[in-house]
C-alpha cells in the first residue's frame, strides 16, 4: 500500500487505536497532528493500516488493512518516536507489557501503570534514487 497525498487531504478524522498489551499497528503515516492536555502536548499519528498481525481495536469495533486510525502517542518513548516519524514513513508500533512507574502514584498510593512501546520507523527519506541526490558542494576529499 502506498502513500497518497491527495487521499490524506480528505481525512478529517480517524478513530483512535485502543492498544492493549502486545497489540501491533503497522502502516503508513498519512497525517500528523497534536493535542494538548493538562500534562502537556503529545503527537497524534494518523496511520493507514497495511498489515494486521493483531486486532486493531477501536472504541467501536476493529480496523482492517486499508483503514485509517489515529495513534495518540502519549508517554516519553511514544512521544519521542512519533515526533521522529514523517508523513509517508512506514511505522510499526507494538504496545509491550505495562510496567509500574517508579515514582508516580495513583490516589490510593499504588504505582501508576505505564505503557511501554516499541516503535520502528522505515523512513521514506532514506532510500532516494541516486538521480534525486543533490550535490550541495565539494566532497570531503576535495576539501583536503
Amino acid at each position: 500500500m502506498t502513500y497518497d497525498l491527495n487521499e490524506s487531504l480528505d481525512i478529517d478524522f480517524a478513530p483512535a487505536w485502543i492498544a492493549n498489551e502486545f497489540d501491533k499497528l503497522i502502516g503508513v503515516v498519512v497525517d500528523k497532528s497534536s493535542r494538548t492536555t493538562e500534562y502537556g502536548e503529545y503527537p497524534i499519528l494518523t496511520v493507514k493500516i497495511t498489515q494486521t498481525p493483531t486486532p486493531v481495536r477501536l472504541k467501536e469495533g476493529e480496523a482492517k488493512a486499508g483503514d485509517v486510525v489515529a495513534w495518540h502517542a502519549m508517554g516519553t518513548i511514544a512521544m519521542s518516536r512519533a515526533n521522529e516519524a514523517r508523513i509517508g514513513d512506514t511505522i510499526a508500533v507494538k504496545r509491550r507489557a505495562d510496567y509500574a512507574h517508579k515514582t508516580r502514584k495513583d490516589k490510593s498510593g499504588k504505582p501508576t501503570m505505564m505503557a511501554d512501546w516499541k516503535v520502528i520507523i522505515d523512513s521514506a527519506r532514506t532510500s532516494a534514487p541516486a538521480a534525486d541526490v543533490v550535490d550541495d558542494g565539494p566532497s570531503a576529499d576535495e576539501l583536503i
